[in-house]
């Protein structure tokens, strides 16, 4: 199951930074000198690194409340659900 997870990861990773495309593809077609280059590679290792780290926690963090049985009706809370009607319409 983690591997899984982590193909998922590095699925969605590498598709952020692809080269001529994905989000930060443009970074690679930009010359060597520019600033601004610089500048959104370093964006692109914060957001990488954000997204790596955020996925390790998922991945690790014990979960603290059990599931709830799929028998098992949930209550109905007054303005928590919308009426089928106004979904239909």
């Amino acid at each position: 199951m983690y591997s899984l997870a982590i193909g998922v990861y590095l699925v969605n990773a590498v598709s952020l930074t692809a080269p001529g495309g994905g989000f930060f593809g443009f970074v690679f077609d930009m010359e060597d000198g520019d600033p601004r280059r610089t500048l959104w590679f370093g964006v692109m290792i914060a957001v990488q690194t954000f997204y790596g780290v955020w996925n390790l926690h998922c991945l690790v963090s014990p979960v603290r409340q059990p599931m709830t049985p799929l028998e098992q009706e949930r209550p109905f809370v007054e303005g928590e659900f919308a009426p089928a009607d106004a979904v239909l319409d």
